[in-house]
């Protein structure tokens, strides 16, 4: 059930600000978490790739972020970040597993998307807005 709680945490704000300002907030986000994360940006949107783990060639990628840009009401731009893949891990005692699934990179995920909602707090031009989802 963790796991489940732990891939709809997510961020939907609405920005007055320019497409570029917005590609360039969440490259920033992303750099918070130094070699551990690599954002590339589209026409639609930025995929943000998580390594969790101590070495980055010997990581997985989970969770990977994608994060949709569309126009919004007079100029702004919508912004959606949600994970779009993930793995989990769960506890094993002797090959039986035990306890509740956890999603690997929990921790990064929840560091990117409260840096990517600061760095567009920072941005906006006034009467944005801006949500977090599963954090309660």
């Amino acid at each position: 059930m963790a796991a489940k709680k732990d891939i709809e945490r997510g961020l939907r704000a609405t920005v007055y600000a320019s497409r570029e300002q917005v590609v360039e907030a969440c490259l920033r986000a992303a750099s918070t978490l130094g070699t551990k994360c690599e954002a590339v940006p589209s026409s639609a949107k930025v995929v943000v790739k998580i390594r969790p783990g101590l070495s980055r060639k010997r990581s997985v990628v989970s969770p990977t972020i994608g994060v949709n840009l569309s126009p919004g009401p007079d100029g702004a731009i919508n912004v959606t970040a949600t994970v779009e893949k993930y793995i989990t891990t769960q506890s094993r005692v002797m090959f039986l597993p035990v306890g509740p699934k956890t999603l690997v990179g929990k921790g990064q995920l929840v560091s990117f998307l409260k840096g990517l909602g600061q760095e567009l707090v920072a941005i906006d031009a006034g009467g944005g807005s801006l949500e977090y989802s599963g954090f309660g």
